[in-house]
């Protein structure tokens, strides 16, 4: 379509009230799951604007041409008398501010796409909350197994130590009692050496003194 001129722009008129001429200042051509139901712009070329969403998208139709569709706001410059005039919003098709609907080829798959793409979305997220959980539950069944686990082998240590510091004390008590009788014996033998020297020496002394008296004698015959 070809360009219209700043003097045929000033004269531009719609017959839905809430319509806002706007000139194409870039270029844009559609792409994305939403191709069809969006509009091919050319830099000059006039579009009327039907909605203006906080999204960013706009709906309406380029001069001349009733085809519905949507594009990016930032491709356009609104002018005439009701540039600063904002339209209403209603989901799902593109509305006069008067209520009157204008067929929009893209609200309905908008939504249903958003619907379902939310409903998708909804479900990841309760799968991945249900694998997280399943996770969680599994660490904590992990954590207590170890835990009992080594509760046990500490039950089985701490009553190992208790037998074998019951069986040290025994051995110690043991070995008291046979280093008591092996000091009673060594006393006792000592006191039967002692004795047995003091005999020897009281036979040495008298054997000794037998012989002197011998010898005297036979010194006086």
């Amino acid at each position: 379509m070809a360009a219209v001129s700043a003097e045929d722009r000033g004269h531009l008129q719609h017959d839905i009230a809430s319509a806002i001429p706007a000139e194409v200042t870039q270029p844009y051509k559609p792409g994305g799951d939403f191709a069809e139901n969006q509009l091919i712009l050319e830099v000059g070329e006039i579009v009327w604007v039907l909605e203006q969403h906080d999204s960013g998208w706009w709906g309406g139709h380029k001069d001349s041409d009733a085809t519905m569709g949507w594009f990016p706001a930032g491709v356009v410059r609104l002018t005439g008398p009701a540039a600063n005039r904002k339209s209403q919003y209603y989901p799902g098709s593109v509305c006069t501010n008067d209520l009157r609907g204008v067929a929009s080829p893209m609200g309905a798959r908008r939504a249903s796409d958003s619907g379902s793409k939310f409903q998708e979305h909804n479900a990841e997220l309760v799968e991945t909350n249900r694998n997280l959980q399943q996770e969680l539950d599994l660490e904590r069944q992990k954590r207590r197994d170890e835990f009992e686990e080594h509760t046990d082998k500490q039950s089985k240590l701490l009553n190992q130590i208790a037998v074998i510091s019951r069986d040290l004390e025994k051995m110690k008590q043991e070995f008291r009692q046979k280093e008591a009788a092996i000091q009673r014996e060594s006393e006792s033998e000592v006191s039967r050496l002692q004795d047995d020297l003091r005999r020897k020496e009281a036979e040495l002394a008298a054997v000794k003194a037998t012989q002197q008296h011998q010898q005297e004698a036979a010194d006086h015959v």
